[in-house]
């Protein structure tokens, strides 16, 4: 066995499992998560050896993590359009059918619903400083670790307070009608 098959695989034994799981987070499918994340690392892999990461521009996960939001992107589009079934007659059901404005409109009361959730203090389901941050670095891809160091604790209480941040997230969002 080379050198470069035996990197190669050590990328996918170590890597397999976060993307499996950020997949199976975001796809509710585990079939699809295991795919997808086969996929995200063999492509980036691939471009690897192609020289189209620059360690100048990005850490390797960094790299890879695009590449994996990507495909969930590329996924979560396929999902939609299989939803949309056109009957014999050529019509599509009014149920499947959706105006662009309609939608944008319930991604911006979305949105807004989350801010709203990030932002309520005193709400019962109200974030503390810590938890917000946390939540905040980690949609903007920083690392438990770094967040850790950024609030004065250990990773695992710092994973502990993003976990609980979700949660209380989620309970503000059902609230909200939104989940």
């Amino acid at each position: 066995m080379d050198h470069d098959s035996t990197a190669s695989d050590e990328v996918f034994r170590r890597l397999q499992e976060p993307f499996t799981k950020y997949f199976q987070r975001r796809t509710g499918n585990a079939a699809d998560a295991d795919e997808l994340a086969s996929q995200t690392l063999a492509e980036g892999l691939q471009r690897l050896r192609n020289g189209a990461y620059d360690p100048n521009k990005a850490t390797f996960l960094t790299f890879v993590y695009r590449i994996a939001q990507n495909r969930l992107v590329d996924w979560q589009r396929r999902q939609v359009r299989n939803r949309v079934q056109v009957t014999a007659d050529g019509a599509v059901p009014d149920i499947l059918t959706t105006d662009p404005t309609d939608m944008a409109m319930m991604q911006l009361e979305e949105i807004e619903a989350m801010r709203v959730c990030l932002g309520a203090e005193d709400s019962p389901h109200g974030l503390t400083p810590a938890e917000r941050l946390v939540v905040v670095g980690r949609a903007n891809a920083e690392t438990l670790e770094s967040l850790a160091r950024q609030i004065g604790r250990s990773v695992t209480v710092t994973h502990g307070r993003y976990r609980a941040a979700i949660e209380k997230l989620r309970q503000c969002m059902k609230s909200k009608g939104h989940l």
